[in-house]
């Protein structure tokens, strides 16, 4: 290195590089080393809740998988209203039509292919199910109709909008551009063939090469180069290669200053459906309940009213299993609905949280299977293997399992930015910056050259040029 700092001052010395259009070329070669303080991104924490930021992807994208699948829906008690319920069965037929149209395509997941489809029939819906997410966090003082517009890039009135703080802005922009741009993207794409997470082989196998490995990396969606071939190293891009603020230009549109772009937003959403697809690895797994755990000590009273092992009761029941001991009446879903809109949730789904003597009679009449008689969380080992093991089976695709995970240990954690970063890409390397002199041999004819290299010179072998 030396030797090459004193041959650029001296400028004497001469760069040769072999398979130059290779090199040189702007995107496949690139530097991003950041520097300085990591800050949680803009619109991460905010007045208006924490994780907006991803929340607003996980609201649309569960619409998605619940008109596809069936499945349960994330929703608490205030999301659970006669208006969620009517825009999710829209949600689902409207799904259930493009499917039977060859508009979606359901193996080996669901796959937009038509954007015609998405934009004339699916985005409206969805519209009004984003505006209902809008409503939990007080978005009040704006007429319906006006936001609608306004998510379906329809004409607004600015006027009708001003009266909106920041934070609200930001979520109608986040929301729009989700709407309109990234939710058809993301959807066109495949699983483990575009994207997707290292599994627990591909985990072992980049650790092997790398200890240090990014936990962008470990934890997020990487592309993929082909049937479950990961890229060895490339990621999409991250806060720390390109930081992204969602800052507001005019009171009605986001700001995005020279060279920032929103690809922040397509890791959170390709990140989302790699783990709806796949569900948790056994490590993910293992940190949900360690940490469900920890939040079960920090809280007082008898374990059974403790909010977090209720909440664990919840997760087993949904995911179809029965909590030992325990025959409580879980009101926080509206079950005649849900049934409705979710195929999984069956008669005998709905029993096994709303018993009643009669039908609990008939439960205990039932074939047990291993799931019937799952640990309270008080009384989980997270060291045994064999209990883990049965646990993992249970929950490890349940989407709120999923979204928990994500909301609490993923993003917070992966979501930073630093100040500032050195940028540089092969181009560099042809520059008269470092050498004054530079000479480049290649096979392959190629003009995407930096301008100090001059034209490239072909040489005819025969009927080849080089």
């Amino acid at each position: 290195m030396t030797d090459i700092i004193t041959l650029e001052q001296t400028g004497t010395g001469v760069l040769l590089l072999d398979e130059v259009d290779l090199i040189l070329h702007p995107l496949k070669s690139e530097l991003n080393w950041p520097l300085g303080q990591k800050l949680p991104l803009d619109f991460t924490r905010s007045r208006a809740g924490f994780g907006l930021r991803w929340q607003i992807p996980f609201h649309i994208l569960d619409a998605v998988f619940v008109g596809c699948e069936g499945s349960v829906p994330l929703m608490s008690s205030d999301r659970s209203s006669r208006e969620a319920m009517q825009a999710l069965n829209e949600i689902r037929e409207i799904v259930l039509s493009g499917i039977e149209r060859k508009m979606l395509q359901t193996v080996p997941h669901i796959v937009l292919l038509s954007r015609a489809f998405y934009r004339k029939e699916l985005r409206p819906t969805l519209a009004r199910w984003l505006l209902i997410w809008f409503g939990t966090k007080k978005l009040v003082g704006v007429p319906d109709d006006v936001v609608i517009r306004y998510l379906l890039r329809q004409e607004t009135e600015d006027k009708e909008l001003k009266s909106l703080d920041d934070d609200f802005v930001k979520m109608l922009n986040l929301g729009r551009e989700w709407l309109n741009s990234l939710l058809p993207f993301v959807l066109s794409k495949i699983n483990r063939v575009n994207f997707g997470l290292l599994n627990t082989q591909d985990l072992e196998r980049a650790l092997s090469l790398d200890p240090r490995l990014p936990k962008s990396r470990r934890f997020l969606a990487v592309p993929f180069i082909g049937k479950d071939v990961p890229s060895r190293s490339s990621e999409f891009s991250h806060p720390d290669v390109r930081s992204v603020d969602i800052k507001i230009h005019s009171p009605f549109e986001i700001h995005k200053k020279k060279h920032e772009n929103i690809n922040e937003q397509v890791l959170i959403g390709m990140s989302i459906l790699a783990y709806r697809y796949q569900g948790l690895r056994p490590s993910d797994f293992k940190v949900v309940m360690t940490g469900l755990q920890e939040q079960m000590r920090e809280e007082s009273g008898s374990f059974k009213k403790r909010p977090t092992c209720k909440r664990w009761a919840t997760f087993v029941e949904l995911a179809g299993g029965h909590l030992r001991g325990d025959r409580r009446k879980v009101e926080e879903f509206d079950w005649d609905n849900l049934c409705k809109i979710s195929p999984k949730l069956d008669g005998e789904s709905k029993k096994r949280v709303v018993l009643d003597e009669k039908e609990q009679e008939e439960l205990d009449t039932k074939e047990e299977t291993e799931f019937d008689d799952i640990w309270p969380l008080e009384l989980v080992d997270v060291g045994d293997p064999e209990q883990m093991g049965l646990l993992y089976r249970l929950l490890y695709r349940l989407p709120h399992i999923v979204e928990m995970y994500l909301d609490t240990f993923i993003f917070p954690l992966t979501m930073e930015h630093a100040g500032s970063r050195l940028q540089a890409t092969g181009q560099e390397l042809g520059g008269d910056v470092l050498f004054p002199r530079r000479l480049g041999f290649s096979g392959t004819p190629s003009n995407l050259l930096p301008q100090e290299f001059g034209e490239c010179q072909y040489v005819v072998f025969g009927d080849v040029v080089s």
